[in-house]
Order: C-alpha cells, then structure tokens, then sequence
C-alpha cells in the first residue's frame, strides 16, 4: 500500500480504539476502605457468644449503611476525576462513508481528496460516494484556572466524603457499643426477675402445705400468687426487650433478623476519662470528623465562589485536526489535510447567567461558613451535655448501691423474720419487692454510667478514649 495510503488506514484503527469501552476506574485509597468478604464469608467469621470486639470488626464489614457511605465516597472520587479531566486535551476520531447527490459536498470532498475532476458540471455531478477519517485534538490554553480550581473545589468534596464516612462509622459503633449493654444489662435484670420469682415460688410452695393444714391464712397464699404473677410479667418483659436489643444488633451488623445469634454476656470495662470541659472540647475539636468534613466543605464552597467570578473573563483555545478522505471509490488517497487554530472566546451577554452562578457560589459560601460555626456550637453543647450525663449517672448510681445494700439486708432480715413468725406476709413481699426494685435501680444505674460514657466519647468522636492502652477496639 503507497505511504499516502496509510493516512486513512492509521486513523482508522485510532477510531476503533479510542472508541473501545475503558476499563473500570480503581482508586487505591477507596480500596483500602472497601471491604470485599462476601455475606457467607463473614457470617462463618461469627462465633456465638459474639464479643464486642469481633461485633465492632463485623460492623465494618457488613454494616449496609457503611457500604452506602463508602459508595458515595467512591461517587465523590469520580466527580473529582472527572474535574480533573478538563485539565487535559480532548482528542477524538470519526470515521465516516457517505453517498449522497449534493453538488456542495461533492465540491469539498472532491478538493480534499484532491481528486477534483476536470470539466465537471458542479451543478450537477450526479450521485457519489466518500469516506474517510479525521483526528481532532483541542485543549484549553488558559481559562484563568476555572478548570483547576473546579478540581480542586471537588477535591476538597472527595475528602468531605471521606470525614463523614468517618463520623458516620463512629456513630454506628457506638449505637452497637449501646445495645451491647443494654442487651447485657437486660441479662440482668431477667436473672435478677428469675431469681426473685423462685424465691417466691419457694415461699408459696411453703405457704400452700400450711393452709391445707389450716396453719396460714388463705390471703397470704393468694398475695404470694399474685407476686408470682407479677414476676412472671417481669420475665416476660425482660425476654422481649432482649430479643428487640438483639434484633437492632443483627440489623447493625447487617445479619438476617432470624440468624442464629448470641452474645456475650461479658461484663464490659470502661475507662473513665478526664472531664474537664475546656479540654473535652478542645480534643473534640480535633477530633470530631464531621467538624473537619465541614471545614473541607467551606474551602470547596470558597474555591467555586472563586471561581465562579472568572467566567468573565476570555477562554484560550488551541484545536487542531488532521484528516484524510477519498471519493468515487477506491483506496487512493492523495493527500492528507490538517488544522491548527488559536481561538478566543468572550461571551458578552448570557441572560444574567453568570452574575446568578456568582450569586449561588457566594450563597453557598456563606452558608458553608455558618453551618460550621453552628456545629462547633453543637460540639460544645453535646460536650457539656454528654458530661452532665457522666455526672448525673455516676451520682445516681453511687445512690443505688447504697439503697441495694440497704434493701439486700432489709430483705436478710425480715425474711429471717418471716419464717419465725415475727413478720407477716405483708412485710415479707414489701421488703422482697423493695429489693428486687432496688437491684434494678442499680443494674439500671450501672447501665446509665456506661452509655454516657460512650455518649461522652461519641461527642469527642473517638470511642478508643474508653479504653486502656492495649485494649483499643
């Protein structure tokens, strides 16, 4: 084939690759993230009893609003590459075969081709045919670095996903840190139901054998029944709040509601950490992501407003195309055609629209600006609350141990007294009632102390502050 020849045939095969589909996009750092255990990996992962370490593990994992999160980064990722694209020329193929009767582009391609014939009637050449290819290249000289600053405005986005990404995974951990103990503080109040309900088994036992006797009155076996029943009520109410608690646990870990789960009934130790309030909200500063995916946000909203003014301003363009084509059949092409062409382009009237893209862009950076302020606000109000909290729970829980151990010996002794006979039924399922309420006052208090513990670490936004060194979750 004549080197003139190779023109068509090189742009040709540049048409059939550039058009071939690319391949899916990876972003190393997302991947990092990303977790790719199949479902049936991770639930041969649980073994039951379930701790909260592994829990925590498997929330990463299998947690579905997680994987949305992580999407939306990936989503945010693409939006700044494709911002970043402009930065770089645009180059295109066409190939192209046509048959037509239209005296003009018989005229054109005939002078492209350079195959205008002699003495033709251009007024009426009759039907023909072309084909050919052409490659086209622009790229934007200078827009006064619209194009940079809108990448970078969708970088600082990117990374606005990724902090929220990060408040959102602290805030699930600690709703799953919650149900852990409220499903072990359930755990004990059912045992401590259980308990006073067979102690109260025990007694009507014995007060039942009396009354056929004739040697207790009917009315204290029927009290005793009715404390069983009550009892009973309790159990049943325990049960149902452990099977809701362990239903939300499933749920956050992305587990079907009818899997096989159990968890452990562990007591969970927690480190109580300093709570002074100028330095709580001086870490939460620091350390509260969606503080800092705010902060990102206004410095996108800063650079669109930035660059929103620059669309007044002139663009520069270079294009350049390179093409080659042939008409009334065959394959001789005797020459190729190219183009360089410097533009400058200024819009001069657009309906207002820029002026408005100016006006949406400093909107959106004062609104960035007085969304962050509000949060920090925000912090420093779930601080101060989340340590109230501590304060109330630790107060209210040092109140229900000493009220425990009162009634716990109360119950001692005027159960001793009730089997000599010193005390009366009445007095016995008083003094048994006031302790099984003050035992769950003090399991209930046990549990408030922890959760506003991790409502304290939750408003820091670091949950490792509950814990010693070493024992990280």
């Amino acid at each position: 084939m004549p080197k003139k020849n190779l023109i068509l045939l090189i742009l040709t095969l540049l048409f059939f690759f550039f058009s071939l589909p690319s391949k899916k996009l990876h972003y190393k750092e997302l991947s990092q993230l990303q977790q790719k255990n199949s479902k049936e990996v991770v639930l041969k992962e649980i073994k039951n009893p379930l701790n909260l370490k592994t829990a925590l593990a498997l929330l990463e994992k299998q947690n579905l609003s997680i994987k949305i999160a992580l999407k939306r980064i990936e989503e945010a990722n693409a939006k700044a590459l494709q911002a970043r694209s402009f930065l770089f020329p645009s180059v295109g193929t066409q190939a192209f075969f046509l048959r037509a009767d239209k005296p003009s582009l018989y005229l054109f391609n005939a002078i492209d081709s350079a195959d205008l014939p002699q003495g033709v009637n251009f007024n009426s050449p009759g039907v023909f045919s072309a084909y050919g290819a052409e490659l086209k290249a622009s790229y934007t000289l200078w827009n006064w670095q619209k194009d940079y600053l809108s990448y970078q405005a969708a970088k600082e986005a990117e990374k606005a996903s990724r902090y929220t990404f990060k408040r959102n995974l602290v805030l699930l951990k600690a709703a799953l840190f919650k149900a852990f103990l409220d499903y072990q503080a359930a755990k004990k109040l059912l045992r401590a139901h259980t308990v006073a309900k067979k102690a109260v088994e025990t007694e009507l036992k014995s007060v039942s054998l009396k009354v056929q006797r004739g040697a207790a009155l009917q009315s204290e076996e029927l009290s005793l029944k009715a404390r069983v029943g009550a009892s009973e009520e309790a159990i049943i109410q325990d049960k149902i709040a452990l099977e809701r608690i362990l239903t939300s646990i499933k749920i956050l870990l992305g587990l079907p509601v009818a899997y096989p789960l159990s968890i452990d009934s562990a007591n969970i130790k927690l480190k109580t950490p300093e709570i002074k309030l100028e330095s709580v909200i001086k870490k939460a500063f620091n350390k509260r992501d969606d503080l800092l995916a705010a902060k990102q946000l206004k410095k996108a909203a800063e650079l669109s407003y930035k660059r929103a003014f620059r669309e007044y301003l002139p663009t520069f363009n270079l294009e350049t195309s390179l093409s080659a084509s042939d008409i009334d059949g065959g394959t001789d092409i005797n020459r190729g055609n190219w183009k360089a062409q410097l533009a400058l382009s200024q819009p001069l009237f657009d309906g207002g629209l820029r002026y408005y893209k100016i006006k949406e862009a400093k909107v959106k950076k004062e609104s960035a600006g007085l969304f962050l302020k509000d949060l920090k606000l925000k912090i420093q109000q779930e601080v101060k609350e989340a340590l109230l909290s501590l304060q109330e729970a630790k107060e209210r829980l040092a109140t229900a141990a000493a009220s425990f151990k009162a009634a716990e010996a109360s119950f001692k002794l005027v159960k001793e007294q009730y089997k000599n006979g010193a005390a009366t039924i009445s007095r016995f399922l008083q003094a048994q009632s006031s302790f099984v309420n003050a035992s769950t006052s003090k399991i209930l208090a046990e549990l408030s102390l922890k959760k506003s513990l991790v409502k304290l670490s939750e408003a820091v936004g670091d949950l490792n502050m509950l814990f010693k060194e070493g024992e990280k979750k």
